[in-house]
């Protein structure tokens, strides 16, 4: 009963100010409408792919299943889960990102604030304004005992462009990926302002990614090759020997199999196209939002007014 009469005083105090209600939630239903507009629209590109797992790699080995504990113990594994999340821990690693920004040109658009596109290259950072925001971080990252910015790997503040830390993280910062666990699906995305760009660097991404896993398990491929042949080489026993043989054609197979498959750690079942609407802002939602906000500060403040006021007479 209490909360009813409590909530009755409070509809007449909004009731009693209703043109100072009505003012706060247009002023900020306009103030929404103005940051629709303004803000920057960001665009969301989304590629959906399927890990290639190990068990078809292994169907495309031929017979060979019979001896899968020996790949196995020579480090060779065709048949294990992993293979999922090491082709998704390749595509979300600083290394391999740093590389596929700089082999793109990506680098300059995402950061075009600190890129001259007369000159075509990177700003050097001269001026008051960038010596002293300079100073203010080399002080903090004293202060706080960080790793000062001239020794950090990569760095590319020599030039004025970003070194791999800053690089990774804008990128990082653009990119999602996800896996659904029970179809196995994993989405990409990438938020950008520009559509046609997102969409490329979205499907371009992939593409990389299984170059990337494709030279990773040819490079390992090699070097089983090495080993196993030199192990062939003073191997003393008919049975060691033809274990040897046995793991040597699996070797020369996978590294066949790296070779002629392209997508080797995802494959394409929906690629990126252009998309058609933002992601963000949403210009409707925003809208609404403010106009709640405008609504509950004005309350705020009738109320904030109505409790001063028996202090105020006294």
């Amino acid at each position: 009963m209490t909360t009813a009469l409590e909530f009755r005083a409070v509809a007449r105090l909004a009731l009693a100010k209703r043109r100072f209600v009505l003012f706060c939630v247009c002023t900020a239903m306009l103030s929404g409408a103005v940051a629709a507009v303004v803000m920057t629209p960001v665009y969301e590109a989304k590629v959906v792919v399927i890990p290639v797992a190990s068990e078809e790699l292994r169907g495309k080995m031929g017979g060979l299943s019979g001896i899968e504990g020996l790949a196995d113990l020579a480090g060779g594994n065709v048949g294990t889960g992993r293979d999922v999340e090491k082709s998704i821990a390749i595509l979300t690693s600083r290394r391999f990102t740093v590389a596929f920004l700089r082999d793109e040109g990506i680098l300059p658009v995402i950061f075009s604030d600190r890129w001259d596109p007369v000159a075509m290259s990177w700003k050097r950072g001269d001026g008051m304004l960038a010596a002293v925001r300079q100073w203010i971080d080399s002080a903090l990252r004293t202060l706080s005992g960080d790793v000062p910015r001239s020794n950090l790997t990569g760095s590319g503040q020599d030039h004025g462009g970003p070194n791999d830390w800053e690089a990774f993280k804008r990128f990082d910062d653009l990119r999602s990926v996800s896996r659904d666990r029970k179809t196995g699906l994993v989405t990409i995305s990438i938020r950008w302002r520009d559509p046609v760009a997102a969409a490329r660097w979205a499907n371009t991404l992939v593409d990389h990614a299984n170059d990337e896993a494709r030279n990773m398990a040819v490079t390992e491929s090699q070097e089983r090759l090495e080993y196993l042949s030199h192990q062939l080489q003073v191997a003393q026993t008919l049975e060691l020997r033809e274990s040897l043989a046995n793991l040597t054609e699996i070797e020369e197979r996978k590294a066949m199999l790296a070779h002629v498959q392209k997508a080797y750690a995802f494959q394409v079942i929906d690629p990126a196209g252009v998309p058609g609407e933002r992601s963000s802002p949403k210009r409707v939602a925003l809208v609404f939002a403010t106009a709640l906000l405008g609504s509950f500060l004005a309350l705020v403040v009738i109320l904030f007014q109505h409790l001063l006021k028996p202090s105020e007479q006294g």
